[in-house]
């Protein structure tokens, strides 16, 4: 769609507003957006039609025009490249915090194309913070695993892992790139999972982070903190992660207290 001529013959079959329904004329356009785009009649990296043929498609003022456009992007869904256009976004990898699984294998597995990197592997001495929860002795030797996660060649999630050597040495020899960490420390070692404790809050991503998942210093991402414990209360993880929010979030299922 790259002119007039090719965007009217691509989008015959776009619904247009009706300005007699009572819903607001914005919300009707994101609507009918976001439904071409759920049945992936557009697909992902594909320039939708310009706010000029939309205002003039549905004789709509070319602001409310930009109202839809604005909330879709706000919602992830589309995505602005300055002088080019309006794009329909990749689909947000999403993870389920009820759930204690290894995120990158379950997306895998449905088909997303999600690439680990190894950024390094190290033995180091357990600092105060990381020894309080892991509930070592401090100065015990801990091996750390620092991992950076691409989806469709884009970095999205940063993370360094730390495990205590004396239960987990064997973790040295496995490959991290191909092997997801639940699964090694289950089906390799036989330390089944219980629980974990998470935090989750919103950050400026700093210049470490910021450069390695290509984005702006101060950025925001999602900070994650989590220590993972065995069936027999032990703790056996320490993780420590950064994601991209505008390519990967979280849900959670809450019930209501009886």
């Amino acid at each position: 769609m790259n002119d007039t001529t090719q965007e009217n013959s691509k989008d015959l079959s776009l619904s247009k507003v009706d300005k007699s329904n009572p819903v607001p004329i914005y919300y009707q356009l994101k609507e009918i957006i976001k439904g071409k785009i759920d049945r992936k009649e557009w697909q992902p990296s594909d320039r939708i039609p310009s706010e000029a043929f939309l205002s003039h498609y549905n004789n709509i003022g070319i602001m409310t025009v930009r109202q839809a456009i604005k909330a879709l992007r706000a919602e992830g869904v589309l995505y602005k490249v300055t002088g080019k256009g309006i794009f329909v976004s990749k689909p947000r990898l999403e993870r389920d915090l009820s759930e204690l699984t290894s995120f990158t294998e379950k997306l895998i597995n449905n088909g997303f194309n999600v690439i680990r990197h190894i950024l390094n592997m190290k033995t180091i001495p357990a600092d105060n913070n990381a020894a309080s929860k892991l509930e070592i002795n401090e100065g015990t030797t801990v091996i750390q695993v620092e991992r950076l996660m691409f989806y469709e060649k884009t970095p999205f999630y940063w993370d360094i892992n730390l495990f205590p050597y004396d239960q987990c040495h064997s973790l040295t020899r496995e490959d991290f790139s191909c092997s997801s960490i639940y699964p090694l420390l289950e089906n390799k070692l036989g330390l089944p999972l219980d629980s974990a404790n998470l935090t989750i809050e919103a950050i400026g991503c700093k210049s470490y982070q910021a450069k390695l998942l290509e984005v702006r210093n101060g950025y925001p991402v999602l900070h994650l903190n989590q220590v993972a414990h065995l069936i027999d209360g032990r703790p056996i993880q320490l993780l420590d992660a950064i994601a991209r929010n505008d390519i990967f979030k979280y849900t959670l299922v809450r019930r209501k207290t009886k």
